[in-house]
């Protein structure tokens, strides 16, 4: 998406809308047309197709504990079992 933003949004004016109902029109009249908004704005409309950008888009987390913390072993601990139990193989998948 960061690709996608530099080559085709980053210096087009005409890429932004004003508010949501004028995306939803810039949808209905041109072809080829992304449109980033919450599900809530086309439920129920068969005219649009609604992509969960959850699946497409890696998002990352991190945890900082300072040199020596009391809590690494701990958060070691939990972060393995997750691992073994095949939480995280879950988590992934859904």
């Amino acid at each position: 998406m960061q690709s996608y933003y530099q080559s085709s949004m980053k210096d087009n004016p005409n890429a932004w809308v004003p508010n949501a109902d004028d995306g939803l029109k810039r949808l209905q009249e041109e072809e080829k047309t992304l449109f980033f908004a919450g599900d809530l704005l086309v439920l129920g409309n068969k005219d649009f197709i609604v992509l969960d950008t959850i699946d497409a888009v890696p998002s990352y987390c991190a945890w900082a504990f300072q040199q020596n913390s009391e809590f690494t072993a701990f958060f070691n601990y939990h972060i393995l079992n997750i691992y073994e139990n095949g939480v995280w193989a879950r988590i992934l998948h859904v």
